[in-house]
């Protein structure tokens, strides 16, 4: 955990020296350092999570891995769009703004979203009768 810490602080630390330097000083070796430690978070991060699945085997196992790569999936845009925008500054403010909000409501809100729908999808399956096995018991009367 301290080790994921680190790395996320060095990906942060990174990442706003390159945006703050000046395009002149060169900002893609700073982007290029953040993104060396965005992927070692990324990696240990899929490491915990296929890990903490196999634990639990079954069905949560392939959840864990599925959630996880989603996960990893929409969190790699924050770098192509930081790219896009602080070091070649090659779309808008306007589509920058729009970038990073619509990636944010998929990480903070699309993950967790699919997650609670998928739960309560499953409690529903296993806790309540559908509509064709109640007719079945009604009809076998």
């Amino acid at each position: 955990t301290i080790l994921l810490i680190v790395f996320d602080e060095l990906m942060l630390i990174f990442g706003l020296a390159s945006a703050l330097s000046p395009p002149s000083a060169g900002r893609w070796p700073l982007f290029m350092l953040s993104i060396l430690a965005f992927v070692l978070v990324i990696v240990k991060l899929i490491y915990n999570m296929n890990k903490a699945g196999e634990e639990r085997g079954g069905d949560a196992e392939g959840k864990f891995k599925f959630v996880a790569a989603r996960t990893m999936e929409i969190w790699c845009a924050y770098p192509v769009l930081f790219a896009l925008c602080e070091c070649t500054s090659t779309i808008s403010v306007e589509l920058e703004i729009a970038g990073y909000a619509i990636t944010d409501v998929m990480a903070k809100c699309g993950i967790p979203m699919m997650v609670l729908v998928w739960s309560i999808a499953e409690r529903k399956s296993m806790t309540l009768p559908t509509l064709l096995t109640a007719e079945k018991s009604s009809g076998s009367d």
